[in-house]
């Protein structure tokens, strides 16, 4: 990959966002049908709308530039969701695993808040203020789920029933 000005790497962060977005669009559904918590499978489905959403946004901007919007591989990401699967696939239903998926669910947000985080510095640097304000609100939102899914670790556990199953072990 020859990137020699920082237009292409910017086109090529967004087309690695948009198959980011896309993996999630496919992989929220069955995190949230995993989740053992309602609240939490509420949460996911919740994030993939504005993951939609999202997705929509990065293929307005890559199609005002003129440039595909159909996505470059994100080996990144793909190991971050390779890890929430196998928690669905390994984990029985319990709180336990919805402990694991919040965990999967937060490094998948803190790569979303990195790479928006790029991309929107870039656009910034690059003078693309209408493709700042859209990066900006996902940037938010991507912060917003990342928030949720702290407080959601804090109460998808019942104290007296995690006391159990340690009392259990």
């Amino acid at each position: 990959m020859d990137i020699e000005h920082f237009e292409e790497l910017y086109v090529l962060q967004l087309q690695q966002l948009v198959d980011v977005e896309r993996m999630l669009i496919e992989s929220l559904p069955v995190m949230a049908d995993a989740a053992h918590s309602a609240d939490l499978g509420a949460a996911l489905l919740v994030h993939l709308a504005q993951t939609k959403a999202q997705a929509k946004r990065l293929e307005g901007i890559l199609t005002a530039m003129g440039e595909d919007a159909t996505g470059i591989e994100c080996e990144a990401m793909q190991g971050l969701i390779g890890e929430a699967e196998d928690i669905v696939e390994s984990f029985d239903e319990s709180p336990l695993r919805d402990f694991a998926l919040i965990g999967a669910g937060e490094k998948v947000e803190h790569f979303e808040i990195a790479a928006y985080g790029t991309a929107r510095s870039l656009a910034r640097f690059l003078g693309r203020q209408d493709a700042v304000m859209l990066l900006e609100e996902t940037l938010d939102e991507e912060k917003e789920a990342d928030k949720k899914l702290t407080e959601l670790a804090g109460t998808v556990v019942n104290p007296a029933e995690f006391s159990q199953e340690v009392e259990g072990s």
